[in-house]
């Protein structure tokens, strides 16, 4: 817990790290990648995700005054799944980008 009460997020070169290895796991794909190695790409990915995503929710809600808390959760979990949408519309276009140049 920092001075304020806030929770502190995870160490920030572990979860870079963990996120950048999940990334390059997953740029290698093909035909040909095992089942375990795709499940190990996802499974670190989620793991950094959610070790995340608590801190974030604590410390927005944190900020703000009890009568808001409401909002302010519901705005933060809305941003997540819009960042969440988009991440994966880009990460879409880039790998079908990336299968169509052969």
């Amino acid at each position: 817990m920092s001075t304020l009460g806030l929770v502190e997020p995870p160490n920030r070169s572990v979860l870079g790290a963990g996120f950048l290895l999940s990334s390059l796991m997953l740029t290698h794909l093909n035909n040909g990648t095992p089942v375990v190695l795709l499940m190990l790409a996802y499974a670190s990915f989620g793991v950094g995700y959610g070790m995340v995503n608590p801190a974030i929710t604590n410390n927005t809600i944190a900020c703000i005054l009890l009568s808001q808390a409401g909002v302010a959760a519901a705005i933060a979990s809305t941003s997540r799944q819009v960042g969440a949408a988009l991440g994966i519309a880009v990460a879409g276009t880039v790998v079908a980008t990336g299968r169509a140049r052969g």
